[in-house]
């Protein structure tokens, strides 16, 4: 019989929620949410991004993806391109300030990751990035 707290999906969603609020903690002082801060992390490692592929890439759906961007641009944290490719889309890039605020934010990430991971040894992570990834798998 299925048990909640056994449950693979129960805590699955509950280590995320853990490791989200652990680097919203972080990033109040910056005025970041997690998931803003996730994009701006895309960005930098694939800018330039349509909208839509920074959403797909990030796994969130229109609305949040449009909430997330509007944020911010109102901090200028990302600019807005026309993209000459397809004049139907638009390319998000970060600014020099949401540059400069990744790289003073990102070692923040790695400590809420190595936080998370305490208990566990060098080969335990290993497997569980191993057995993560072939579950999230097509």
């Amino acid at each position: 019989m299925l048990k909640l707290d056994n449950s693979l999906g129960f805590l699955l969603s509950r280590v995320s929620n853990m490791m989200r609020k652990n680097l919203e903690n972080r990033l109040a002082p910056f005025d970041l949410t997690a998931a803003q801060w996730a994009a701006m992390m895309r960005l930098k490692e694939h800018e330039p991004l349509t909208v839509s592929e920074l959403a797909q890439s990030l796994y969130f759906d229109k609305p949040t993806t449009t909430g997330v961007l509007g944020r911010l641009q109102k901090k200028k944290l990302i600019k807005r391109l026309n993209n000459q490719n397809d004049a139907r889309s638009q390319l998000i890039m970060l600014t020099q300030q949401g540059k400069s605020l990744v790289a003073e934010t990102q070692n923040y990430a790695q400590a809420v990751n190595q936080l998370a991971m305490k208990n566990l040894s060098e080969k335990q992570i290993e497997q569980l990035t191993i057995f993560l990834v072939r579950i999230l798998e097509d």
